[in-house]
């Protein structure tokens, strides 16, 4: 849950990239088959080439689970259209729940720039000191909207957007 909220997905995966569960964040991504995807076999793979292959450090982790040693790696996953790539953090496990493979599996986080920064306008309130007018600007500016842009989405002019950035 909590990496969901930090909109990060995660995968556990078997050795041979069998997916053993993932997380809401990470079926989205999946869905998207925007550098990554599953088979119909369920197991997991790169929409594009990349310079070192997700199976290949898939098989290593396992491996080194095997032989009781950890595994941490990251590798920048390619994506079609000119996107910046996705970033994935492997690593093994020997926790035991429902992503985990009963403590035998990869864990694969998955960072994804597209997705966009959601900050919550109450909690932008109580932390800053906000007002709800100022919360909801902040949290468009946060999602990367323009000065102007904000402006239209809240139906004020831009001396209004202004008075409430500062």
């Amino acid at each position: 849950g909590a990496l969901s909220f930090l909109l990060i997905g995660l995968v556990s995966c078997a050795a041979d990239g069998r997916v053993l569960g993932t997380n809401e964040i990470a079926d989205q991504i999946l869905s998207g088959h925007d550098g990554l995807e599953l088979t119909r076999d369920g197991l997991l793979r790169t929409t594009e080439e990349n310079d070192r292959p997700l199976e290949q450090l898939l098989q290593e982790a396992g491996k080194r689970k095997r032989n009781g040693q950890s595994f941490n790696d990251v590798l920048a996953v390619r994506r079609g259209a000119r996107k910046r790539p996705l970033t994935l953090s492997i690593r093994t496990t020997s926790m035991a729940g429902p992503l985990s493979g009963a403590g035998n599996g990869v864990l694969i986080m998955i960072m994804d720039p597209a997705l966009p920064v959601r900050a919550i306008e109450a909690e932008l309130r109580q932390l800053y000191g906000f007002s709800s007018m100022e919360a909801r600007l902040a949290n468009l500016l946060i999602q990367g909207y323009s000065l102007e842009e904000c402006c239209d989405e809240l139906a004020f002019r831009r001396s209004t957007g202004c008075t409430h950035l500062k």
